[in-house]
């Protein structure tokens, strides 16, 4: 009974201190996909859980840190991606050179649009800085100018929003 109440107690303050120890709404009913990238064909991933965590691109296989659920944020017409299971999501740096996953706020920063270019293809594009999530010197990820070329080319598997 006791620890119930102690872990009771730390979800409101986590809650109330906005620290997203709960999903939201949205994000629990989202199913979590595999991001592939078209040049190395490989997934989306982050690398490790601290504060700030960079992402790379890994062999595709079903661990959580490469599942990725993407959320419609209507106030601003993007999405935010939360790594499977996690209040954070993928952000673009302020400098616009590279991406990493940091606690989700209301930042700009946090949202990507998911341009269909066909064939279930996507760019990855950042709504602050106007430029796509691009595989650089594998397995390293960048941002650069959108193009129609693989290292700009996601797969987002089962995605068909």
């Amino acid at each position: 009974m006791r620890r119930s109440v102690t872990q009771f107690i730390a979800l409101v303050g986590a809650v109330i201190l906005g620290l997203g120890a709960v999903p939201s709404p949205a994000q629990a009913a989202a199913s979590p996909h595999h991001i592939q990238n078209q040049a190395n064909l490989g997934c989306l991933g982050r690398q490790g859980t601290g504060t700030i965590a960079p992402v790379a691109t890994f062999a595709c296989e079903d661990f959580s840190y490469q599942l990725w659920t993407p959320v419609f944020d209507s106030a601003y017409s993007g999405y935010r991606l939360y790594p499977y299971g996690s209040n954070k999501c993928l952000t673009s740096n302020p400098d616009a050179t590279a991406a990493a996953v940091m606690l989700c706020g209301t930042s700009i920063l946090q949202l990507w649009l998911l341009d269909d270019r066909g064939n279930g293809l996507r760019w990855l594009h950042s709504v602050s800085s106007g430029k796509c999530l691009v595989l650089g010197s594998a397995p390293n990820l960048t941002q650069a100018p959108c193009a129609d070329a693989p290292a700009h080319l996601w797969k987002i598997w089962g995605f068909t929003g």
